[in-house]
């Protein structure tokens, strides 16, 4: 953290504030009591689940390479090497950290910050961790997502910022960061649809895409 009133770089701390540097992201924050919550000591804790999402993103990447390849295999049924030999060649030969990168977009994390605070957990997820397609900021108090938004600014993070309500994670406009102010188990509860389905029931056209990862 950085003292009130220093400047650091081109960033000016106001009055009362302070510059909380963590990861790849940073914040302004207000010294005040009662203000949104922000907890320094969880720090190690943050880096660890910046690890072990970037570990789980490529390892469901692998997963998900492994179950199109049998298909493919299966259906143009070469007879020269055995299904097994051919998935292990298939393995080995791919750069499965660069695959995360190339499919984001199109295959990557849903992630909920479900209690999210000032936000600066699920900006250091967006900005650190490849592979992610959409992180839902989400907290019950307007206080704590208004200052999540104003994070979101200050690491320049504006364009990426998803307007519409949907927490689709297969819409069109699914990429990027997305706020929501609201009850954590009411917004689980209604994301609990299968993704990647190609016709939904009635009770499911009411619901949400399940998330690939939930950080409570």
């Amino acid at each position: 953290t950085v003292k009130a009133s220093e400047d650091v770089g081109s960033i000016a701390v106001p009055e009362n504030h302070e510059l909380v540097v963590e990861g790849q992201a940073k914040m302004i924050y207000p010294k005040i009591k009662n203000t949104v919550f922000y907890n320094p000591v969880q720090v190690q804790n943050r880096d660890l689940s910046v690890l072990m999402i970037a570990l789980y993103a490529e390892r469901r990447a692998k997963r998900m390479g492994i179950k199109s390849k049998k298909k493919e295999i299966r259906r143009l049924e070469k007879q020269d090497k055995s299904l097994e030999e051919q998935l292990d060649e298939f393995v080995k030969s791919t750069d499965w950290s660069s695959v995360v990168k190339r499919d984001a977009k199109t295959s990557g994390l849903n992630v909920l910050d479900a209690l999210a605070a000032s936000g600066l957990r699920s900006i250091r997820y967006w900005k650190e961790i490849p592979g992610v397609r959409q992180v839902i900021i989400n907290d019950m108090e307007e206080v704590a997502v208004e200052q999540a938004r104003k994070n979101i600014d200050f690491n320049e993070l504006s364009a990426i910022l998803i307007k519409d309500e949907s927490c689709d994670s297969n819409s069109e406009t699914s990429y990027g960061i997305r706020l929501s102010c609201g009850d954590a188990t009411h917004l689980m509860y209604m994301s609990r649809r299968p993704p990647n389905l190609f016709q939904h029931s009635i009770t499911q056209k009411a619901q949400h895409d399940q998330f690939d990862v939930i950080d409570l």
